[in-house]
């Protein structure tokens, strides 16, 4: 396995991302495939942020997740983020999310970056990481408002 910084995508690996991010939030929160896929684009500087990190398994796109700087527009008091967390179905059980995770504050550190923040649904996993739960947060989200607020600080 190999996580890997993007700086640009190949035209099968955004047809990839896009798929997954546009299942997991685009449709919810009202973007066309073409608003996600500009994200994506947006979403891969090569020394700033935001950036994408990337894991390949067996050859092949498995997982990503970005360090961005606005992740949640009702909180812009707080950033920069860690945000689309996401493995692929087909590579869930394999270690590529503790892959992705464990290479957090390398990326970090490649950016300067001291605090990062997280909000999700999710307990006891970023723990595992060094994640501090920070309290509950108010995402205004309509499928789920009360979320976990999380802070990693190196």
């Amino acid at each position: 396995m190999e996580i890997r910084k993007l700086t640009s995508y190949t035209p099968a690996e955004l047809n990839l991302v896009s798929g997954w991010m546009q299942a997991w939030w685009g449709e919810a929160g009202g973007y066309s495939p073409e608003q996600v896929r500009a994200y994506l684009l947006h979403a891969a500087c090569e020394n700033r942020i935001p950036q994408t990190y990337a894991a390949y398994h067996g050859g092949l796109l498995a997982g990503i997740y970005h360090i961005a700087m606005e992740d949640l527009f009702v909180r812009p008091d707080l950033y920069p983020w860690l945000c689309n967390v996401y493995v692929s179905p087909a590579h869930r059980g394999c270690g590529i999310g503790r892959a992705l995770l464990q290479s957090v504050p390398g990326a970090m550190r490649s950016l300067g970056i001291e605090r990062l923040h997280l909000y999700t649904t999710h307990e006891s996993l970023y723990e595992k990481f060094g994640w501090t739960y920070a309290g509950p947060l108010h995402t205004f989200d309509q499928m789920q408002d009360l979320q976990r607020l999380y802070i990693l600080q190196l």
